[in-house]
């Protein structure tokens, strides 16, 4: 992307990313800058221009990876409620990574592929479990 200087002298600051203002291009703005002289006042800022076909490219690309890094850096967390006299619960759908508990009691956790298993002593009173994974 090839950024050029452009000095403009509308009254409002400039968008740093501009999709509205052409029919053909977005606007890439960076380092925008208002620059006061005797002679008036204009906007100072570096500016790349990008085919909306390109963008679209582009953008689609950009969305896909970020949305990857989100799940990536994203925790898995899923509670569950277990009832009174329940000694396990299960949990469907569980990706693989390093997994915590939150159970106030003794347990033991079981994974069998995507699902994972907690069980526990006979509960005598209702009790959210809830399992994270990163």
């Amino acid at each position: 992307m090839i950024f050029n200087h452009v000095e403009g002298t509308q009254p409002e600051k400039p968008l740093e990313f501009d999709a509205t203002t052409s029919k053909t291009v977005v606007y890439i703005r960076k380092n925008i800058a208002r620059v006061v002289k005797e002679d008036g006042e204009f906007w100072s800022y570096e500016e790349a221009q990008i085919p909306y076909d390109d963008f679209a490219a582009v953008a689609s690309v950009l969305v896909s990876e970020s949305m990857q890094n989100i799940k990536e850096i994203t925790p898995y967390k899923v509670t569950k409620t277990a009832y009174i006299d329940d000694t396990e619960i299960t949990f469907d759908g569980v990706p693989q990574g390093n997994m915590t508990v939150f159970f106030d009691g003794d347990y033991e956790a079981e994974r069998q592929a995507d699902r994972v298993i907690i069980h526990f002593e006979a509960l005598e009173e209702v009790t959210d479990i809830t399992i994270m994974i990163q």
